[in-house]
């Protein structure tokens, strides 16, 4: 089984989060990396707050705090809100 890169933006939050990240490396066959732009290595970015906006053409989740979406990325014009009956 192939295992995808996920780049951890800000970078700084890979170390961090050291933990948290190293448990989901350990069950899923992923790799957390700092984010770095023009990283060659890896498939997607995962965008806490405070990161900068994501300029490489890769997926992105945008991680969501009571301050909105952690940057505002291209092409976006807002947050997708996922709902359902259980979500107040």
């Amino acid at each position: 089984m192939r295992v995808r890169g996920i780049a951890v933006a800000p970078a700084r939050e890979r170390t961090r989060r050291a933990r948290l990240f190293d448990a989901l490396e350990a069950t899923l066959p992923v790799r957390f990396v700092e984010y770095e732009a023009g990283r060659d290595d890896a498939d997607a970015v995962l965008a806490l707050p405070g990161a900068e906006p994501i300029l490489e053409d890769l997926p992105c989740l945008v991680a969501l705090s009571e301050e909105g979406a952690a940057s505002p990325m291209g092409g976006i014009d807002e947050p997708v809100i996922i709902g359902g009956p259980s979500c107040a």
